[in-house]
């Protein structure tokens, strides 16, 4: 946990970009920094906004649902949403890199709304990488090119033709990836629930037994990853 004073300070890594990772559904503290690890390629430290695990997968399921549907600064930002908010302001302009994994992606997603209702365009040294989200990327280009002034133009993308968060949710592309032997999609978004090795646990440098989710597209023991381009850019 960061003190107040140390979260003013965050340090960079060798791009000039603070990296902030934003966790999953059904995600404890342990399970969130190993994630935040898993997804993010900086150099430097990795801050980790833990959104907290609730007590039962009900409670997990209403909190995502919330976010998705009704998040907003007129009824209430989440605490983990207002935390994104500050950092975005305080380094959007300087050099920023956020991961969203998940649910991870409905929190930067409210956050960078809030931005947009409030015409704080500040992310324009920000960029943004997505991991099976449940906020559709192609909002979050939109989101981010109108809050960068137009600097950045696009996001990037993993999403895993089988997993039901990014795509069934999220409303997402698949990126590539392979049904596993034996298997079939509902198979897998079952496997979500119950196992860890999975469509939605095998982004970045994935794990054991990751590859077999991904055949062709595990490209240097990475994902298949995609550019999404802003369709809202001036010409």
């Amino acid at each position: 946990m960061l003190t107040p004073e140390e979260a003013k300070n965050l340090q960079a890594g060798s791009d000039g970009k603070i990296n902030i990772v934003a966790n999953g559904i059904f995600n404890d503290e342990e399970a969130a920094a190993k994630y935040a690890a898993q997804h993010s390629n900086s150099d430097g430290p990795i801050y980790a906004i833990v959104f907290p695990e609730a007590d039962n997968a009900i409670s997990e399921l209403m909190i995502a649902g919330y976010q998705k549907f009704m998040e907003n600064e007129y009824i209430g930002l989440t605490n983990s949403t207002t935390q994104v908010v500050n950092y975005m302001n305080t380094y959007g302009e300087i050099g920023l890199d956020i991961d969203a994994h998940s649910r991870g992606s409905l929190t930067v997603g409210s956050a960078i709304e809030y931005l947009a209702a409030n015409g704080q365009n500040v992310l324009d040294a920000t960029s943004i990488n997505l991991f099976g989200p449940a906020y559709n990327a192609q909002d979050m280009a939109n989101l981010l090119y109108t809050t960068s002034d137009g600097t950045q133009t696009s996001v990037t993308l993993q999403n895993h033709t089988d997993d039901f968060v990014g795509g069934i949710i999220g409303g997402n592309p698949s990126t590539g990836g392979v049904t596993p032997e034996g298997s079939s999609t509902v198979i897998e978004w079952y496997n979500m629930f119950i196992n860890p090795t999975t469509a939605h646990s095998c982004y970045g440098t994935g794990k054991d037994g990751c590859d077999k989710y991904w055949g062709a597209d595990w490209q240097n023991s990475y994902p298949k990853t995609m550019t999404i381009n802003a369709t809202n850019r001036s010409e």
